[in-house]
């Protein structure tokens, strides 16, 4: 699979489908994935950005090793 095509997957399935869900907190415009939450607090941002970026990574890791064992 092509870095493009996995790109393109990952724009299309989880991220479309987290930001669509019926009470979100989370958007998915023009390849941007963000939280609707407004933290003032810049210490309490960076731990929010990291904790997010951290739990993104571990479920596309689950979802890509998934499918190698299909």
């Amino acid at each position: 699979m092509t870095e493009a095509k996995i790109i393109q997957l990952i724009a299309n399935m989880p991220m479309t489908k987290w930001s669509g869900a019926k009470g979100s907190m989370t958007h998915f415009k023009e390849g941007i994935f963000s939280l609707d939450l407004d933290i003032e607090d810049a210490e309490e941002r960076t731990v929010l950005h990291r904790w997010s970026r951290e739990i993104c990574l571990y479920r596309l890791h689950l979802h890509f090793e998934r499918r190698e064992k299909i």
